[in-house]
């Protein structure tokens, strides 16, 4: 049995946090005595000389940073957007990450990467969309993001290496529900004050007829998937931990800000993928209740909703309704986003007769798409993209591309669900689940959104490795102990 394996981590010890703390404080007492500018400047350096120190030995850090920067979104973008590459804090933050996992290798001298599942279909897709750049109609875009998926991937190696313990899960998790619960809590505001920041690009290119909450983010759906996934381990904790009754309120309170905020974003594809979670958490951990507390809980947002304004209300009822009423209000003015939705489907399907085993090539859907489109796309809506991941890559890589696709989707579930079953600690067992059903809510929001590029989705996917890592350090740690007689 490889000792490395059994070897404890040590997580930052007490005297370290208070030290970090210290110095947090310092700073907040600078910058009430000191002008901006120096404090700025003092704060950079002692926070730029901390990280040097630190990064290498604890490259964890980063990781919420991670978290943090993808939450952030259109708040987080340095200089200005562009088609081909937008600066954001991300790439700093993810970019450290990557950098520092890889000195912290080598100083510790742990050189090879983690074993996982996916390894061979994740090499694969990452070929097939290397390949199709060589005859993609959209060349220098698909390079770009060729090279952005190959980093996506890396933070999945990064964030199953490093995350190594509980210690370490907690912090992450933590960071997620920290910043969701916040940006739910700003999106419900968003709706109160009629102050929905939502930029007018969205709104021409989609649309929008339906004020809608984006927080932090630029695309509402986008806001919609990260509370979906941080409600998704809300409600697991809440189904799988035994906490006292002190805790139930806080954990059931949490679960009703975010659904409240999920409901603000009207994202459709995330309401349908929050429900298709909590059934799942409800089947896999055989706590059928849990659906009987959701169905409370939005009943009473939608009772709150209804005092507070009967038209948003009515708002709210409709948009959930048009979900049964795409197929038979196709083509009218109250269903634009649900319509061009299938027809982008049915110009994908074109291009694939016309290209059915490599497809057209990375990121050729925006630019063939009008040669394939159907007749009667609306001629108006500026979007070229297609709102549904399958679509898109079987128009994009074939038949081929696709089926590597769901090889790899399935390769990752078949993991996380035996982890799950397998995994003894309480905590590391619920956060598995959670992350497996994340995992699930994303596949059925990729139906209607596509954004496979979402940096949250990698480090989610990360995260279901690094738990299961951290399980099996687990178990064969207190194997060990058990063997010495500890």
């Amino acid at each position: 049995m490889n000792s490395s394996v059994l070897t404890r981590e040590r997580p930052m010890g007490r005297r370290t946090i208070a030290l970090l703390l210290l110095i947090e404080l310092a700073l907040v007492a600078g910058m009430w005595l000191l002008p901006t500018g120096r404090v700025l400047l003092i704060g950079g350096a002692i926070g730029g000389g901390l990280l040097v120190l630190l990064l290498p030995v604890w490259p964890q850090i980063l990781f919420p940073m991670m978290v943090a920067a993808t939450a952030l979104d259109r708040t987080g973008i340095l200089g200005e957007r562009s088609t081909l590459f937008t600066l954001t804090m991300f790439h700093f933050a993810g970019g450290g990450a990557l950098a520092f996992w890889v000195i912290h290798s080598l100083w510790k001298r742990e050189t090879s990467i983690p074993r996982l599942e996916l390894t061979i279909p994740l090499l694969l897709f990452l070929a097939v969309h290397g390949f199709s750049v060589l005859y993609s109609p959209n060349r220098l875009v698909g390079t770009v993001y060729f090279f952005r998926l190959m980093a996506l991937s890396a933070v999945i190696y990064a964030t199953a290496s490093v995350i190594r313990n509980k210690y370490w899960v907690q912090m992450m998790i933590g960071a997620v529900l920290l910043l969701a619960v916040g940006l739910a809590g700003f999106g419900i505001f968003q709706m109160l004050t009629d102050a929905y920041f939502l930029p007018a690009t969205f709104v021409s290119a989609v649309g929008a007829n339906t004020p809608r909450a984006a927080g932090t983010f630029h695309n509402p759906n986008d806001f919609g998937t990260f509370l979906m996934v941080s409600m998704m381990l809300t409600a697991t904790f809440m189904v799988q931990l035994k906490f006292s009754w002190k805790w139930h309120p806080a954990l059931l309170g949490m679960f009703a800000v975010l659904s409240a905020g999920l409901v603000t974003s009207f994202s459709r594809a995330n309401w349908v993928a929050a429900a298709v979670g909590l059934f799942c958490i409800a089947v896999l951990s055989r706590k059928l209740k849990l659906l009987g507390v959701a169905f409370v809980v939005f009943l009473v947002i939608l009772m709150v909703i209804s005092a507070i304004s009967a038209n948003f209300a009515d708002l709210v009822f409709g948009r959930f309704l048009s979900i049964f009423k795409t197929i038979s209000e196709f083509g009218s003015f109250t269903q634009v986003s649900a319509t061009a939705r299938i027809q982008f489907v049915m110009g994908a399907f074109n291009m694939f007769v016309h290209n059915p085993f490599f497809g057209i090539g990375v990121r050729g859907f925006p630019v063939a798409f009008d040669q394939y489109k159907p007749a009667d796309f609306p001629i108006w809506l500026p979007t070229r993209e297609s709102h549904t991941l399958p679509a898109t890559i079987i128009a994009e890589f074939g038949i081929v591309g696709f089926a590597i696709s769901i090889w790899l989707v399935v390769v990752v579930l078949r993991a996380g669900i035996g982890a799950f079953r397998k995994t003894e600690d309480e905590y590391l067992r619920a956060a598995q689940l959670g992350l497996v059903v994340a995992f699930i809510g994303y596949q059925v929001s990729m139906v209607f959104t596509g954004a496979i590029t979402d940096n949250f989705f990698w480090i989610v996917t990360g995260m279901l490795f690094a738990v299961r890592e951290a399980g099996l350090r687990d178990r064969l740690t207190s194997n060990t102990d058990a063997a010495n007689g500890c």
